[in-house]
């Protein structure tokens, strides 16, 4: 068998850089994250999206084992 392991490499290489970092976004901007704790399943997605949502921050825990959390993300996507 032929040793193609440097060509792949270079190709595995040439895709990062190429391909993947430019894809990157490095920026970080302003999240806001709250959760709700649903008391049981089935829940259907409009009664969950109806509840009060409390603030998520770090630590915060996520409910009991087996527990369903639905969460909210919001923000602003940069124009750039």
């Amino acid at each position: 068998m032929h040793d193609e392991r440097r060509r792949i490499e270079d190709r595995v290489d040439r895709v990062l850089l190429q391909r993947i970092q430019p894809a990157v976004h490095a920026d970080s901007v302003p999240l806001e994250l709250t959760f709700w704790q649903a008391p049981g399943e089935p829940v259907p997605f409009a009664r969950a999206a109806a509840q009060p949502f409390a603030p998520f921050t770090t630590g915060t825990a996520w409910g009991p084992p087996w527990g369903t959390t639905w969460f909210r993300a919001r923000g602003t996507v940069p124009e750039g």
